[in-house]
């Protein structure tokens, strides 16, 4: 093998440490939005910061940055199940005690408290909840009004850009409603576990109670517990 062949090879399977850490900073930056971060995103920004310089494996960058991710901030990266490449960041299965927490799962205290309410009613359901099914719910908890269109707009824009929330339409375009289940990232930040907990802790009972429930959050675990 050629010198100039030799060196290519050793870029490509190595980073440096600068890169790396600045990798972490552009991916924990694009985690306070909650929106996906595309492949080709991470490609531009890895670019941009090696202009002028041996081009990184994209591949090596991120299983360092995944590195650094868990063992400071206690965070995964995960690729999406869709068409095109995306990744989110969730905690990891592990957190160490030295971890530097991100801010919670949803920046706004009260959009917290209407998602999990949301996913909550959701899993009791069996798993699909028609809008009106979920309008008449928000409505009877006090957590969404009768005619808050833009408090209804959080779960059909914002949750299901962010991914707790998938929104699937449903009926025929001059009628067309939609129902709404978990998303990806709900089911991989917010144990199920946790959701039978609450129920059980707010009718004052145990959580096996919820019989169907109960068995899939026991053969269901998710990734992390509250």
């Amino acid at each position: 093998m050629s010198q100039h062949r030799a060196n290519r090879s050793l870029s490509e399977n190595t980073c440096s440490a600068e890169v790396v850490n600045q990798c972490v900073k552009f991916l924990v930056c694009r985690e306070g939005s909650k929106i996906p971060i595309r492949n080709s995103d991470i490609d531009n920004f890895i670019e941009s910061v090696t202009k002028d310089k041996s081009k990184p494996n994209k591949k090596v960058v991120l299983e360092n940055a995944n590195k650094v991710l868990k063992s400071v901030y206690g965070y995964k990266l995960v690729q999406l199940k869709c068409k095109g490449i995306q990744y989110i960041m969730v905690l990891s299965d592990t957190l160490p005690s030295s971890s530097v927490r991100l801010q919670p799962t949803c920046v706004e205290p009260g959009h917290r408290k209407l998602l999990i309410a949301c996913l909550t009613h959701i899993f009791m359901s069996g798993g699909t909840v028609k809008d009106i099914d979920m309008w008449q719910f928000l409505n009877s908890t006090s957590l969404l009004s009768e005619h808050d269109i833009q408090g209804r707009k959080v779960l059909t824009h914002t949750f299901k850009k962010q991914l707790y929330l998938d929104v699937n339409k449903i009926g025929p375009d001059d009628q067309q409603k939609c129902e709404f289940s978990w998303g990806q990232r709900a089911d991989e930040e917010i144990p199920k576990e946790f959701i039978i907990n609450k129920m059980a802790q707010a009718f004052e009972t145990e959580p096996q109670y919820w019989r169907k429930q109960y068995r899939y959050s026991q053969e269901n675990p998710s990734n992390v517990s509250e």
